[in-house]
This record gives C-alpha cells, sequence and structure tokens, in this order.
C-alpha cells in the first residue's frame, strides 16, 4: 500500500509545481507592468517638485546687514536638478534677523521608482524671526515669504502600500553674517555650508 500512496503523491507533486511556475512566469510582467504605471503616476503627480540625489546643492541663502535701521537684505537663489540657477537670486528686505530655510521632501520606495528618482522636494517657505517693528522694538512675529512651490498641492505620506513618504524639513537659522550659504538636501534634511 505504501509504494501505490508515494507514486500518486509524484504525479500531484509534479502538477503543483508547473502551477506555481506558470503563476510565476504570469506574475513578472504584471509586477514590472504595475511598477511602471505607478511611477508614471508618481511622475505626474510630482510636477511641483524637484528630483534630487544623495547631498545635492539646491540653493544658496545670504543674509546682510543694510543701512537701514532693523531692515536686513535676505537673498535666495535656486538651482534645477541639474544644478543650473533657475531665475535671478530673490532679494528681500525684511525687518528680521534669524532665517530658516523650509522645504517638503518626498521619498519613494525604490521597489516603486522604476525610471523615476526615488527622492523629489519642493522648497516652501522662507521664514524670518527675531523681527522688530518701526520703532526699533522687537516682536514676536514670524515673516514667511512663500517659496515657488509653497502654492502647490502638497503630497501627503502614504498612497499605494505606504509607497511615498512625506518629510518637512527645515535648514538652520543664519543671522545677517553676510556669508553666502549652500542649501544641501539629504533624504531627510537640509543643511547649510558656508561657499567658497
Amino acid at each position: 500500500m505504501f509504494p501505490y500512496y508515494s507514486g500518486q503523491r509524484r504525479p500531484r507533486q509534479r502538477r503543483w509545481i508547473r502551477i506555481l511556475a506558470i503563476t510565476i512566469v504570469l506574475l513578472i510582467p504584471v509586477y514590472f507592468s504595475a511598477r511602471l504605471i505607478g511611477s508614471k503616476i508618481i511622475e505626474a503627480q510630482m510636477k511641483s517638485y524637484t528630483p534630487f540625489s544623495d547631498e545635492s546643492p539646491i540653493a544658496q541663502l545670504t543674509v546682510t546687514a543694510t543701512n537701514t535701521n532693523f531692515k536686513w537684505k535676505v537673498q535666495v537663489s535656486t538651482y534645477d536638478s541639474s544644478g543650473n540657477q533657475v531665475a535671478s537670486p530673490q532679494t528681500y528686505l525684511e525687518p528680521c534677523d534669524h532665517w530658516v530655510l523650509k522645504a517638503s521632501i518626498i521619498s519613494i520606495q525604490p521597489w516603486l521608482a522604476l525610471d523615476v528618482p526615488s527622492g523629489w522636494y519642493m522648497l516652501t517657505d522662507l521664514e524670518g524671526s527675531h523681527c522688530y517693528d518701526q520703532h526699533g522694538k522687537l516682536t514676536t512675529s514670524i515673516e514667511k515669504i512663500p517659496m515657488d512651490g509653497s502654492t502647490a498641492p502638497m503630497i501627503q505620506d502614504g498612497g499605494f502600500l505606504n509607497s511615498v513618504k512625506s518629510i518637512p524639513v527645515a535648514s538652520t537659522y543664519i543671522q545677517p553674517d553676510g556669508i553666502t550659504y549652500n542649501v544641501i538636501i539629504t533624504p531627510t534634511s537640509l543643511s547649510l555650508t558656508p561657499t567658497g
């Protein structure tokens, strides 16, 4: 009885192996098609964002003193993903002497990022604190200067199988030292390094 039973088992095992192999062969194109479609959907949603690789310079920031009492010159230059300056530097005359640049960083899971960069960013605000009124009195107010993408809709965490992660980040504060700082982006932070 035992040999007959084991003989019956072999054809069943082979049948299951064939079914499993066919299933795997059929699922491979479905998997890659889903990745490609998912990547294209994500790329379409990222129109307001700029792709980046690790530790890319994305802007320059300078704060300098002026001859005007309680006004400081804040200058920002932004760059595209190739490192080219996007437009002429934007200059603001503001009553605050501590400034920070803020951004939103989007990370896409590598398994979904087929032909699409896994890191994207959008500069959101240039924020000044330690501000003064017209009489030179220190106030608690905060100056917010919207950056190019700050009116665009922000992408939220989640998506298909939590494939998209959104992280709000900020650089350290700089004061009116007249030094131009490169703004460097990483997947989790903004940092400032003096030029030259």
